[in-house]
């Protein structure tokens, strides 16, 4: 109990994790996965403070369990990734990370408002010192599905990022279906297959793209510029300066 719940460590652990945030528990069995994966690491963390003299930060801790996790979901599936930045990028991250130098990163989320009949997207770009450099939210009228939705934002978003002309950028999102689908090589006749085959063709017109996947709970910030939508009329950017009601999700 002292060395997994009660020790100082663990506890900022726990607080800073989705599992210790209430307002975002997923699923029961989902934050059952990232508590086991947590414990582990605060295990290791533990040990390796006695044994190997390193320390790690909360953060650390954190996006390690989440990486784990994500190792895990792939090893169950047997997915073997031919590519190894799929390895590097170390996915699954429940903390944001700012990208490498000379890389920007542009996270992206969808939200469904089915009471509306829309979709709402949004787009966050940062540098490789953590800052804020543009927004975008933009809406589209129509009942989707999540996964749809979720496809539909990655487009949007290289559809932005083209007219940018950033010519390296990890792309980074929550949904796990659509992260395998742009890195397993998937296709399919139907909408879902169309939607990611475009995203493809506009990544190889915009450079060196990189697909990142990350706890929904560490992809905030784009999840509040989606849900701006249900208030806007038309889609908005915002460069330098973000709105200011997005301040505290950055």
């Amino acid at each position: 109990m002292h060395a997994l719940i009660e020790c100082s460590f663990a506890k900022s652990c726990w607080f800073s994790s989705p599992v210790g945030f209430v307002g975002y528990c997923t699923s029961f069995f989902g934050d059952c996965n990232i508590a086991m994966m947590i414990c582990w690491r605060i295990w290791i963390h533990r040990n390796d403070i006695i044994w190997n003299n390193k320390i790690s930060s909360v953060q650390q801790v954190l996006n390690s369990a989440g990486q784990l996790l994500y190792q895990w979901q792939v090893a169950k599936k047997q997915v073997y990734y031919v590519d190894d930045d799929v390895h590097r990028l170390a996915h699954g991250a429940v903390s944001w990370e700012r990208p490498k130098f000379g890389w920007v990163k542009c996270n992206v989320d969808a939200v469904v408002f089915e009471s509306q009949r829309r979709i709402g997207f949004g787009c966050v770009l940062c540098n490789s010192d953590g800052c804020f450099l543009a927004t975008r939210c933009a809406g589209r009228p129509g009942i989707f599905r999540a996964r749809e939705a979720e496809a539909l934002s990655i487009q949007e978003a290289f559809s932005w990022l083209k007219e940018l002309q950033l010519p390296c950028v990890i792309v980074e999102m929550d949904c796990l279906q659509v992260f395998q689908a742009l890195t397993e090589g998937f296709s399919g006749p139907n909408g879902f297959g169309l939607i990611i085959e475009e995203c493809r063709k506009l990544a190889i017109v915009i450079g060196e793209v990189k697909f990142s996947f990350i706890r929904r709970f560490a992809n905030f910030a784009a999840q509040a510029v989606a849900r701006a939508v249900s208030s806007m009329s038309d889609s908005r950017v915002w460069s330098l300066a973000p709105p200011f009601w997005l301040l505290n999700s950055l």
